[in-house]
């Protein structure tokens, strides 16, 4: 019984530590990060069609392509965003 306690102190003290460290981050916390995330993508991606018609009007395929592909970088950025995402440095 002594070891079992010992053990759960052990891996008490290290859970307190990762947490005070940064390393360790509440499921809550994460969820709301992604639920954050996951609609600002959605009002993202909604607005691509609305956002790139005008611009696409006249132009080229390739022209278009390109608008169309930078909506949906703009879009995906929202994923990036995440305060849990590493950002490059």
């Amino acid at each position: 019984a002594k070891t079992a306690e010992k053990v759960y102190q052990a891996k008490l003290k290290k859970l307190e530590y990762e947490e005070k460290e940064g390393s360790l981050i509440a499921k809550d916390t994460v969820a709301d990060d992604a639920f954050l995330a996951a609609n600002e993508l959605r009002s993202r991606l909604f607005s691509i069609a609305p956002r790139a018609a005008p611009r696409c009007e006249g132009k080229t395929a390739r022209e278009i392509e390109r608008i169309i592909e930078d909506e949906i970088n703009f879009a995906l950025q929202a994923l990036q965003e995440s305060r849990f995402i590493k950002q490059e440095e």
